[in-house]
Order: structure tokens, then C-alpha cells, then sequence
């Protein structure tokens, strides 16, 4: 049995810069390609925001191990993602992880080819601690270390399930706490973007900052679930249709997003209802709140992704898949206004997303990608040059087209 010492190196307090090419990474020294053969044995690590987690994969994709350890219980009571405690706990529960999930595929570090790491994007921190720790097992294990971007890894990872024959080029739907990005994956590292967040607010974020108002942390049968999954689970006994919210006109012609009405407006309501709460217990009636949020935040979603596929079926004729993938895919309603609006359209694609576990952040994702990333040619790095390797907390995933989308002029109403 092989274990791991648990120290980790310290942080430099520069912050860490990584450039990917639309084709290709620089970040140091390249080395040659790495021949893949079986016993080809990859380490994906995940640390762009608070979930630490590790997997081992073989050459043809089967996961061999892996752990996950998240730390949605440290930061729910704050509405969202405490950056810097996030690192404190990456620090402590990456060496934890990897050693677990080392030791659910039964290998050593010394069994490992290479180990594929979020480089961006991400929370600077969070990022920050990751490169420490792969950096460290990198030069303590003399293993290749190879970026993968993060959006990337979630797009994907629908191309490693068995029942799905995904070739490119194929749309996808990115939506999580960090993003909302409508693209054409055209290869495996070549993205077209069709529209993306117009501001800081994501689906993500505002089902946290929601979840958090209605303090659903305080419903027994919800406590223990992360806030999309509570809003989720809640709706389900809620009336969507009680509380309004607006529908934003004003850039109806692209597929950028902008959510920064909800949290505004469900904070009015709260102080319009005049109900003084015991701030012990959920606030009154949030099973009406979270299916009004739910649904409105769904249907905005879905409209926007109306005009993204309705621009790749035109420019794109090849594309067969539409693939959901983020946080906010699991989310059973988004899948079905997805679905609905393929069928409406006459677009005959199907629409894929990963099992819910593999949706949200997850070490099986980047080493994933990282394997993606060798088949296709992708050098890992020749060395660990801490100097040289840097990360970027809003990496881009590719070159963006959201302005064609504006002058296709492509008009998809919004409901009254």
C-alpha cells in the first residue's frame, strides 16, 4: 500500500498566468507527445472552486478510483464560496484525496503516467492551491503534469458514456456557478463561443444567494443538499406561477445572459410580505419562491439556448448532440425545457448530459479531458517549472462569435 505525505508545499503569493491558443496551451516547456498504451494510467485533480477531488483513469477511459470531498457545509451559510477558506480546506483535503482514490485503483503515484490539473478558470485560490499540490506530486513522483481547462473537461466529459457516440462538432451548454456559455465544440481543444454571462451573477450563483434567502439550509429534509438540488427538491411543492419576475428585453437578439434580477427581486418580495420569520426557520412559503425562481430561471435559460441552436443548425449543419453539462444540468427541468425546445424546432439532436454526479466538479472530468487532450496530440509539460506555470482564474474556452449571433438577427420571443 502506498500512502502519501500529507504536507504541502507553500503558496507563492504571485498569481499564476496560463495562455491557451484556440489550438494549444503555452505555459513553460513542452515536452514531447506521450504515447498512449495500456498501462497508460492518468490523475485528474479538481480544485477551481469547493470541491476537492481526485480520479484514476486507464487508457481507455474506465474509472479505476476516485474521491471527492466537498465543502458546500463550510460556505452554505454564507451564500456562496468563501475563496480563501475554500484554499484553507483544498490544502487539507487534497493529499486526503488523492490517497484515497490512489488507493481505490489499487495503484501507486509511481503507476502514475501523468496527472492532468484545472489550470482555469476558476477561483484564483482555489486554483492556487491545486497547482501547489500537483506541483508537489509532480516533482516528488517525476510525472508529467498537463493543464486541462475546466470548461473544456465539463463539455467533454459527455464523450466518455458508453451509450453516447458524440463526435464533433456538437453544441454545448455550459451552466454553473461560474458560468453560462453557449458554444460548438469543433475538437476536442476548439471552441466557438455564441454567448456567455454578461455579468459576475450565474445560474449558479443565484440559486446559491436564493437558496440561502429562503434559508432552506433549515428544512430537515433539505439541509443536507447543495442549494440547486434545495431549490430543486422544494419546488416540487411549490406553485411557480405566485411571484413574478421580469423578463429582459433589452438584449433579445444574443445569446449572452444576464441574471442579476432575480436575488433583487426576490428580496422585495420578502420585504413587501412584511413577515417577520424566525431566522431559525425557513422563510414562509419558499416552496412558492424556489418553483417561481426555478421556473422563470429555466425558461430564460432555455430561450437563450433556442437562438444558440438555431444559429449552429444553420452554420454547423453537422451537428447531432447537445450537450448539458455544469452544476445547474442536473437540474431535471432545465433537461426537460431542453428538450422540448429541440423537439419544437424540428432540430433532431439529442440532448445529452452526464450523470448528475459527474455534472458538477469532479476529478473523473479532468482526467478525462486529459486523455482526450493526449489523443489528440497535446504535449504534456517536460517539467514542473513552477515560475513558468501559472494559472488564470477567467481562462477563456475559445474564440467568441457572439456578435455574429447579434447580426444573424435570429428571433426567438420571450414568454409574456
Amino acid at each position: 500500500m502506498c500512502l502519501l505525505w500529507r504536507g504541502v508545499a507553500q503558496s507563492s503569493h504571485v498569481q499564476r498566468r496560463v495562455v491557451f491558443g484556440l489550438r494549444r496551451y503555452t505555459c513553460g516547456v513542452r515536452g514531447p507527445a506521450l504515447d498512449i498504451n495500456d498501462n497508460t494510467t492518468i490523475l485528474g485533480v479538481e480544485s477551481s472552486a469547493d470541491d476537492s477531488a481526485v480520479a484514476v483513469l486507464d487508457c481507455k477511459g474506465n474509472v479505476l478510483g476516485e474521491s471527492l470531498i466537498s465543502q458546500f457545509k463550510e460556505h452554505r451559510n454564507y451564500g456562496g464560496i468563501w475563496p480563501m477558506r475554500a484554499r484553507a480546506q483544498h490544502q487539507a483535503n487534497l493529499p486526503i484525496a488523492t490517497e484515497e482514490a490512489l488507493q481505490r485503483a489499487g495503484k501507486c503515484l509511481q503507476d502514475i503516467s501523468v496527472i492532468a490539473f484545472t489550470i482555469g478558470p476558476g477561483l484564483a485560490p482555489c486554483l492556487d492551491a491545486g497547482l501547489d499540490w500537483t506541483c508537489e506530486l509532480a516533482g516528488r513522483g517525476g510525472i508529467p503534469l498537463l493543464p486541462v481547462h475546466h470548461m473544456h473537461a465539463h463539455a467533454l466529459t459527455a464523450r466518455m458514456m458508453a451509450d453516447n457516440d458524440i463526435v464533433f462538432p456538437f453544441m454545448v451548454l455550459l451552466v454553473s456557478g461560474g458560468h453560462c456559455t453557449f458554444a460548438v465544440a469543433e475538437d476536442v481543444s476548439t471552441f466557438k463561443i455564441l454567448g456567455s454571462r454578461r455579468e459576475n451573477q450565474n445560474p449558479g450563483v443565484v440559486l446559491d444567494k436564493i437558496a440561502y434567502l429562503l434559508r432552506l439550509h433549515k428544512v430537515p429534509s433539505l439541509e443536507h443538499l447543495v442549494p440547486g438540488a434545495a431549490i430543486e427538491r422544494a419546488a416540487v411543492g411549490g406553485d411557480p406561477a405566485r411571484y413574478r419576475f421580469p423578463w429582459l428585453r433589452k438584449h433579445n437578439q444574443e445569446c449572452n445572459t444576464t441574471f442579476s434580477c432575480y436575488v433583487p427581486r426576490l428580496k422585495q418580495y420578502l420585504v413587501d410580505s412584511d413577515v417577520h420569520s424566525d431566522p431559525d426557520q425557513p422563510t414562509p412559503s419558499y416552496e412558492d419562491y424556489a418553483a417561481s425562481v426555478q421556473a422563470h430561471l429555466m425558461t430564460y435559460i432555455t430561450t437563450k439556448a433556442e437562438r444558440a441552436a438555431l444559429y449552429t443548425a444553420e452554420h454547423y449543419p453537422d451537428v447531432r448532440h447537445f450537450v448539458v453539462s455544469g452544476g445547474v444540468a442536473s437540474n431535471q427541468l432545465l433537461r426537460s425545457n431542453l428538450r422540448a425546445m429541440l423537439a419544437r424546432r424540428g432540430l433532431r439532436w439529442s440532448l445529452v448530459a452526464p450523470p448528475s454526479r459527474l455534472c458538477t466538479d469532479n476529478g473523473v472530468m479532468i482526467a478525462w479531458a486529459g486523455l482526450e487532450y493526449l489523443r489528440q496530440g497535446i504535449s504534456p509539460l517536460a517539467q514542473c517549472d513552477r515560475d513558468a506555470l501559472r494559472y488564470d482564474p477567467k481562462l477563456s474556452i475559445g474564440e467568441d462569435l457572439s456578435r455574429l449571433v447579434v447580426e444573424s438577427k435570429i428571433s426567438v420571443p420571450l414568454p409574456t
